[in-house]
C-alpha cells in the first residue's frame, strides 16, 4: 500500500505540472508540455501547510523526499529515491516525532531488515525482506519489550477412505483457527516467499481441503510442502511450512 502510494505521486507530478505552479522553488525545470524535467517541487496542503518536498531528475523522482504532518513541520516520512525508485533507507515517523519504521529498499523493493518502533521507543518488529518478499525471520515484541515466541503451526488431518470408496481427503488448517490465511505448495527461495509458489484456491473458513479418486490398483506417491501466509496482529507476514510425504494407494 506505501509503495502503491509512492507510485501514484510520482504519476500525479508528472500528468499535473501546471498545478504545481504556484508551490515549486525557482530551480525547477519543465519542458515544452509542462511537465516536470528536473528541480526541488513542493506540496502544500489546502491551509497552505507544507505537505511534501520532492527532487526530480530526468522526469524522474530523484533524491530525497519529505512528507509532513498537517501542521506543515512535523516530519511524517524522510525518503530517497534513484531513478524513480525508492532506495536505500526510509524512514516514517508518528506525529509525535518519535520514529516508527525504517525500511531498506534496492531497486524500489524492500530488501533487508524492516523494523519497527512503538512511540516510547522500544522496538516493535523486525521482518526481513528479499526484493520485495518477506521471508520466515519474523520477530515481535510485546508491550514490556519480551519477544512473541507462539505463532500458529500447519495441521494437516488425512482422511483415508480408499478402501470403502476410493476417495483420501487431506484438510489443511492453522492450529489457532485462523481464517485470514492463503495456502501454497512448492519451495521457498532461502526461506523467502516467492512468485515460484501455487496459491491453492479451494480455502473456506481458513481450511484447504485437497481430495483424490483413486481406482483400483492406482498409487500416489509426492513429496508436498505445504506454505501458509497470514497476516499478525501487528500486520506483519507470518509464514511458515511444512512438508509430507504422500504414498497412498488402492
Amino acid at each position: 500500500m506505501y509503495r502503491t502510494a509512492c507510485i501514484f505521486l510520482l504519476h500525479f507530478l508528472l500528468s499535473c505540472g501546471s498545478e504545481f505552479a504556484d508551490n515549486q522553488t525557482e530551480n525547477v525545470v519543465r519542458d515544452d508540455q509542462d511537465k516536470i524535467v528536473s528541480g526541488e517541487v513542493k506540496k502544500y496542503f489546502v491551509t497552505g501547510k507544507l505537505e511534501a518536498v520532492f527532487n526530480f531528475t530526468n522526469y524522474k523522482l530523484d533524491g530525497p523526499a519529505r512528507k509532513y504532518y498537517d501542521d506543515g513541520t512535523t516530519l511524517r516520512s524522510e525518503l530517497n529515491y534513484k531513478d524513480g525508485k525508492l532506495e536505500g533507507m526510509q524512514k516514517r515517523y508518528y506525529e509525535s516525532g518519535a520514529l516508527y519504521k525504517e525500511e531498506p529498499y534496492v531497486d524500489g523493493e524492500r530488501h533487508g531488515l524492516v523494523k519497527k518502533y512503538r512511540e516510547n521507543g522500544r522496538l516493535m518488529t523486525e521482518v526481513s525482506y528479499k526484493m520485495g518478499q518477506p521471508g520466515t525471520i519474523l520477530k515481535e515484541y510485546l508491550t514490556d519489550g519480551s519477544l512473541k515466541t507462539r505463532y500458529p503451526k500447519i495441521v494437516v488431518e488425512e482422511i483415508n477412505t480408499l478402501d470403502k470408496n476410493g476417495e483420501y481427503l487431506m484438510r489443511i488448517s492453522m492450529s489457532d483457527q485462523s481464517t485470514d490465511v492463503k495456502y501454497y505448495f512448492g519451495e521457498l527461495d532461502e526461506e523467502y516467499f516467492n512468485d515460484d509458489l501455487v496459491e491453492q484456491r479451494a480455502v473456506f473458513d481458513g481450511v484447504l481441503e485437497l481430495k483424490a479418486i483413486l481406482q483400483p490398483g492406482e498409487m500416489l506417491r509426492q513429496d508436498l510442502n505445504i506454505v501458509a501466509r497470514m497476516p499478525t496482529r501487528l500486520n506483519n507476514a507470518y509464514i511458515t511450512t511444512h512438508r509430507i510425504r504422500l504414498d497412498i494407494s488402492r
